[in-house]
């Protein structure tokens, strides 16, 4: 009996040992938190509203023998009304309806050219007789004029107004003549060439210039909008061009919202920014990412906005880490908060330790944990742990 006994004792020691082999870690470990720190800082703060656009150029002209440079596109307006310098009802044609054989094209697609370049000529022939035909007509309505000299003033007013009405097409048709040569208006970047030596011209554009300054044109979100302003700062990171964004100004904001198709619609609305000496690399079409600056402070007291408990409302606190470990919670004022940090007004002096969170180690394993208050709202929440702010 004693011997069954003491059998079945060695195995509920057995029974324990094994329990404690696999239970034991877990239940007899302890778990330790420590505080995540930052340093009180002097620097800038900045708040930024971001979205995804497209490099286009300020304005697009486009040439037409017989005609002055017609506005394709540009910044302002979306598409040009163009069309060919014509005289007045006397005028047999205008530019755009004469004939006008090619003689030379001076450029090509790509070529980057300076304002005055002389871009293609033409045979002006057809223009040249339609100028001497309204020079014959100018100089017999002259002469009828003096020949009615002693007519009644209705007789010599009607010769007065034939004068002026030849006047008009002459000078129209001058000017068509003189067209037969294209001339670049600004410096830009050739981007359409559609005529070639001795073919005749088509009716549309022979060619295309784009001029600067480049834009980017991006859609930003109607809860964006309200902190958009003409003037601010913006960086344009370019697809496919320099790694380094290029700088630029906001310009332009259309205030008419466009939305995405789909049971969810987003309303965006347009905004352009023109940009500041962009490398020759930047293209139009190019896809950007557009930064506006919408606020910004220089060299203020700042701290992680992740560093923030509290809410706008019911106001701000930080925890400040002592020289001995311990910690004191301290009221701030403070200034811009951004998703990434926070202007500090009043409450903290610079080089100061606070807490931004914390961080809790367990064997084999470490979180953390870091909140702060609502990047949306400000309206705070809690103290440390969560996400805080993410930009």
């Amino acid at each position: 009996m004693k011997t069954r006994l003491a059998a079945i004792a060695l195995i509920l020691v057995g029974v324990a040992a094994v329990a404690l082999a696999v239970v034991g870690p877990t239940l007899g470990a302890s778990s330790t938190s420590k505080y995540l720190t930052t340093t009180v800082s002097t620097g800038s703060v900045s708040a930024q509203s971001v979205a995804t656009g497209t490099v286009a150029a300020s304005t697009v002209y486009g040439f037409k023998f017989g005609s002055t440079p017609d506005i394709v596109t540009s910044v302002a307006t979306t598409s040009g009304s163009g069309g060919a310098t014509s005289g007045t009802s006397s005028s047999s044609q205008t530019g755009s309806s004469l004939i006008w054989p090619v003689q030379n094209v001076a450029v090509k697609v790509g070529e980057r050219v300076p304002a005055g370049t002389v871009l293609a000529t033409a045979d002006p022939t057809a223009a040249q007789l339609q100028l001497t035909s309204a020079q014959a007509t100018l100089s017999s309505a002259k002469a009828r004029l003096i020949a009615d000299v002693s007519q009644a003033d209705a007789v010599i007013l009607a010769d007065q107004a034939q004068v002026a009405t030849s006047q008009a097409t002459v000078n129209a048709d001058q000017a068509i003549a003189d067209a037969a040569t294209l001339t670049a208006p600004a410096d830009g970047l050739i981007i359409a060439v559609n005529i070639l030596p001795g073919v005749n011209a088509p009716t549309g554009e022979a060619i295309e210039e784009s001029v600067g300054p480049m834009v980017a044109t991006a859609g930003f979100a109607e809860s964006d909008i309200s902190k958009l302003q003409i003037g601010q700062p913006a960086s344009v990171a370019i697809n496919g061009s320099s790694a380094t964004p290029v700088a630029g100004t906001l310009t332009q904001i259309v205030p008419v919202a466009s939305t995405s198709g789909g049971s969810s619609s987003v309303a965006t609305f347009a905004v352009t920014i023109t940009l500041t000496s962009p490398p020759a690399t930047v293209l139009a079409g190019m896809s950007s990412t557009v930064t506006v600056t919408t606020a910004s402070v220089d060299n203020v007291l700042r701290v992680p906005a992740s560093a923030l408990q509290g809410s706008a409302s019911a106001g701000y606190t930080v925890l400040v880490m002592n020289a001995d470990g311990s910690t004191t919670t301290t009221s701030v004022t403070v200034g811009l908060v951004t998703t990434s940090w926070a202007q500090i007004d009043s409450g903290l002096s610079a080089s100061e330790t606070v807490v931004t969170g914390t961080t809790a180690a367990r064997t084999g394993t470490t979180t953390t944990s870091n909140s702060g208050v609502n990047v949306n709202s400000l309206t705070g929440g809690g103290g440390l742990g969560g996400n805080g702010f993410g930009r």
